[in-house]
């Protein structure tokens, strides 16, 4: 049909392409939707994904801040790995069981059973930080491992002999002491001596430990009468790394040749006098195959004296003896040999070292204070032996599952 100016009117042909095109997009929208939905799930998916890695490293990160502060306070951790009991809110506005941290630590390497950290962190421990982030569903695992290191150097020196006095009762010339000597006392001829020998020192400062604190982390000597103990056994057998003995230390004539010996480095911390009547009383430390030389290491740390009596051949290898004055009797510090001492290490005594002939007293291959300096790291008061504290954190295998 045609208008006035002659030209074919185009309404129902204009309609029918309108039609058809908007049916062309129904059509297009129609196949996309399915695509889009899917997009938008994985867009939702990742995004809790990526939350749920944030709040596992808020966790992290939070456990790491608060070692760095020494916390005590760890209410807010798993009471067992996995278990998730303790959530912690990370979005203030968010329901706290769909938007939490779990955060469990233990100390590395993983002992068994597993236990979950309490208590002040140990200086020089390595500890792992397992931080679970949830989001939605979603679940980001954070794991660290985590070690404060020693500030300062600590107060064992790496002097072979470091005593306020030193008393030989024989024959000065029969015994050796291979290293260097601090001493208050005057110079004592004949002695053989190796490294630097310092007479009429001042100023010596002993290292000072908090028994109680220790004992909190260490396991008795002897676990069936943990406050009276009396070897009565020719082996003694050490698994643990930390011993403590509450009133004393004794080691009868009975059991001579007693022979302690241990799997790894090892503090003993005794409260009270260690008097060993035995002969042929030996420390174990194991023995490199390849090198010959001993493995382990032993601290003896004994708020008392530590006295051999008139009993001979003792031998502490790669053992560092440490006398001090025991504050509730205000005695000790006094280490007492007789003949034919060995010692392979360092010997500390807050009142004197005394000993009769053919002692040898040799420098260990390993540097025993840097090792024990770091383990006891924690239990030192440091209010006179300058004791360690706590220096930078050493942060390692860090990874996201």
């Amino acid at each position: 049909m045609k208008n006035k100016t002659g030209n074919y009117y185009q309404r129902g042909s204009v309609s029918a392409l309108a039609i058809m095109a908007i049916l062309f997009f129904v059509v297009v929208i129609a196949a996309i939707m399915p695509m889009t939905n899917t997009e938008m799930k994985f867009a939702a998916t990742n995004r809790n994904d990526t939350e749920a890695r944030y709040a596992a490293e808020a966790g992290a990160k939070r456990a790491i801040t608060e070692m760095l502060a020494e916390q005590t306070n760890w209410g807010w951790l798993e009471g067992t790995k996995g278990a998730t009991d303790k959530k912690q809110a990370f979005i203030s506005d968010r329901p706290v069981d769909d938007y939490y941290y779990s955060v469990y630590i233990e100390k590395y390497p993983v002992e068994s059973p597993s236990a979950p950290l309490t208590g002040k962190p140990v200086i020089g421990q390595q500890y792992k930080i397992i931080s679970t982030g949830y989001v939605n569903g979603s679940k980001k695992v954070v794991s660290v491992i985590y070690k404060m290191k020693p500030g300062t150097s600590g107060s064992i020196t790496d002097n072979t002999v470091y005593v306020k006095n030193l008393v030989i009762n024989k024959t000065a010339s029969t015994s050796t002491i291979e290293g260097d000597i601090v001493t208050e006392s005057s110079k004592i001829d004949g002695l053989n001596v190796t490294g630097t020998p310092t007479w009429n020192a001042t100023g010596l400062k002993y290292p000072e430990y908090d028994f109680s604190s220790f004992k909190k982390d260490a396991f008795p000597l002897n676990p069936s009468s943990p406050e009276e103990q009396v070897i009565l056994t020719s082996s003694i057998q050490l698994d643990q790394n930390k011993y403590y003995v509450e009133k004393g230390l004794s080691i009868p004539q009975a059991t001579n040749g007693v022979k302690m010996t241990v799997k790894q480095d090892t503090v003993i911390m005794v409260n009270g006098d260690v008097n060993i009547d035995a002969n042929n009383f030996t420390i174990d430390t194991g023995t490199d195959p390849v090198t010959k030389l001993p493995i382990y290491a032993v601290l003896l740390v004994v708020f008392g004296d530590i006295n051999i009596g008139d009993k001979n051949n003792t031998d502490f290898s790669n053992t560092v003896l440490v006398s001090l004055t025991n504050a509730g009797t205000l005695s000790g510090g006094n280490i007492r040999f007789k003949n034919n001492l060995a010692v392979t290490g360092l010997v500390i005594a807050e009142t004197a070292l005394s000993f009769d002939n053919n002692a040898v007293i040799a420098q260990s291959k390993r540097d025993l204070a840097a090792t024990f300096n770091e383990i006891m790291v924690g239990y030192e008061t440091g209010t006179s032996g300058g004791g360690t504290t706590a220096g930078e954190a050493e942060i390692t295998n860090w990874k996201i599952e």
